[in-house]
């Protein structure tokens, strides 16, 4: 599609207007976008509501959003366990390749709705366009229910992880310290204030910091890496790492296929959020253009970062049985190539990207929040609405996304078989949000898609579109499985009855509040008056 249209074309401009009353110096950008239909407007004339939100992100901040948010390194690291033990290296390695292709697919068809309706309300927005009119708002709400819900899950699992590397660190130095599950709720819900406060006043920095964070996420993956190479003691073979040589099954299940498969879950997890830039929209410049690369190139930078990381943990592994062993696998491996110290150094950085990456999720999940709440399309919207005229943010929003993980992270406490399945809520919550609009556009017709900067030629979107059908159902159901056999009351996967939890919870918003409000985002409205007129 050429670019030289006058309809394609990306402008700014600036007026009196434009300086907001209650910044007193900085202007809001009123960046020109290709709005709903094709028509080019203004960010406000997209949302049909006033610009609130400050605009200062450019392509590179969304591309760090996405690096951040999915957290390639961190991710890995608080889920290591799982794929060593349910297929080790060849499920490990393999299995992020293959749900990284896959995830392409996803992200691919998710950056055609995004450059189409760049929108803070993302996957509900667009569900609510593709949908017949009867059920678009019914099936706008169930998209960003299921995705807010995804984001309570990965931010309670955010805050675990990061509170059960800060303990470990804590018991290798103090081998006599026993940390019992509420110093790990404590600790978690410390970190939980932290992400909330940082948040309150990162949006007047936002496009430097997300940068500084892609360096050093960056550069940190590259001197980890080299470290390993030169500090292991001993180095892994090729066919421990390439072949069925380190495949490892400490499930007790027989089937060499269905424990790779069980490997997948990993990378599952780990590639969720990938649509991070769309919730930004309204803070971004040309975000029609920007945002839709972001979530595509974001998701492969992800794969490439994490292969490279994978690659080096597996090269660089002493003993597998020790490390699937220990409490926290990244720790053992870098613990047997450092040292104690030079452990703890690489661990905290791993740990400082992890808290960076909850900030990111707190951030979008929350915008997410706001965009609905601001249309009648989520319980409690006259609150989660408001935005700080001082600060810029949606604070109620904000504290929204803190308070629920935090109530997650309590079930701790009473049990951590069914804390642990929480975690797999992330990847339903978010997977079943992109496979609404998804099906919604492969089965309804590509002739609902808008003109944009950013479209796939229609068979391949077909194909791309398929497959991310195909990869949602198939992860969604894997989630889902038992993981160890035999099964028992400890050992169940808990997975689909907490969803069924979160499903009930959502019917109840909808019937009592939000069905009798909703009726889709404004800027939908706006678009069918322009038809009209």
């Amino acid at each position: 599609m050429s670019t030289s249209s006058p309809s394609l074309k990306t402008t700014k401009s600036r007026s009196p207007s434009m300086f907001r009353a209650d910044s007193g110096k900085e202007p809001v950008v009123r960046a020109k976008v290709l709005a709903v239909g094709g028509v080019a407007g203004t960010m406000e004339e997209l949302t049909g509501h006033r610009q609130e939100l400050r605009v200062s992100m450019g392509l590179g901040a969304l591309l760090a959003l996405t690096l951040a948010n999915v957290a390639p390194t961190a991710a890995i690291c608080g889920s290591l366990s799982t794929s060593l033990i349910s297929g080790g290296a060849t499920a490990l390695l393999y299995g992020w390749v293959i749900v990284g292709v896959l995830i392409l697919c996803v992200a691919a068809s998710l950056a055609e709705m995004c450059s189409a309706w760049p929108h803070a309300a993302g996957q509900a927005l667009w569900a609510f366009q593709l949908a017949p009119p009867r059920w678009a708002p019914f099936l706008s709400y169930w998209t960003a229910y299921m995705n807010i819900a995804g984001g309570w899950a990965l931010i309670a699992a955010g805050a675990y992880i990061l509170a059960d590397g800060v303990l470990a660190i804590v018991t290798a130095y103090r081998p006599d310290y026993v940390a019992e599950a509420y110093h790990l709720v404590l600790t978690g819900i410390a970190g939980l204030v932290l992400f909330f406060v940082i948040n309150l006043f990162i949006v007047r920095v936002l496009d430097q910091m997300t940068k500084a964070f892609a360096i050093i996420n960056i550069s940190s993956v590259i001197a980890t890496v080299v470290a390993l190479a030169i500090c292991a003691p001993a180095k892994q073979s090729p066919s421990f790492v390439f072949t069925t040589e380190g495949f490892v099954n400490e499930t007790g299940w027989s089937n060499k296929g269905f424990v790779f498969l069980l490997g997948l879950i990993q990378a599952g997890f780990t590639f969720c959020g990938i649509e991070a830039s769309a919730h930004l929209c309204e803070e971004a410049h040309d975000a029609a253009r920007l945002a839709p690369i972001a979530v595509l190139a974001g998701t492969a930078l992800v794969g490439v970062v994490g292969l490279c990381w994978i690659l080096a943990l597996l090269f660089c592994i002493q003993d597998i049985s020790a490390v699937t062993a220990a409490p926290v696998p990244v720790l053992k491996i870098f613990q047997d190539a450092f040292g104690l110290r030079g452990a703890t150094a690489a661990f905290a950085i791993n740990l400082l990207i992890l808290t960076f990456a909850c900030i990111g999720i707190v951030m979008a999940s929350s915008r997410a929040v706001w965009s609905m709440a601001r249309d009648d399309g989520f319980p409690g919207s006259r609150a989660f609405k408001r935005i700080n005229k001082r600060l810029d943010v949606p604070v109620n929003a904000l504290l929204l996304q803190v308070t629920i993980p935090a109530c997650l992270l309590l079930i701790y406490l009473g049990s951590n078989t069914i804390f642990f399945a929480i975690f797999q809520l992330t990847s339903e919550g978010y997977l079943i949000s992109y496979f609404i609009p998804i099906a919604l556009l492969l089965f309804r017709g590509r002739d609902l898609l808008p003109i944009a900067y950013w479209r796939l030629p229609d068979r391949v979107a077909k194909v791309c579109n398929a497959v991310s059908l195909f990869y949602v159902v198939f992860i969604c159901v894997l989630f889902c499985l038992p993981n160890f056999n035999p099964v028992t009351s400890s050992s169940m996967n808990y997975t689909s009855a907490i969803l069924a939890v979160a499903v009930l919870v959502g019917t109840i918003g909808w019937y009592v509040e939000v069905r009798h409000k909703y009726k889709g985002p404004a800027s939908a409205h706006l678009q069918d008056k322009a038809g009209e007129a």
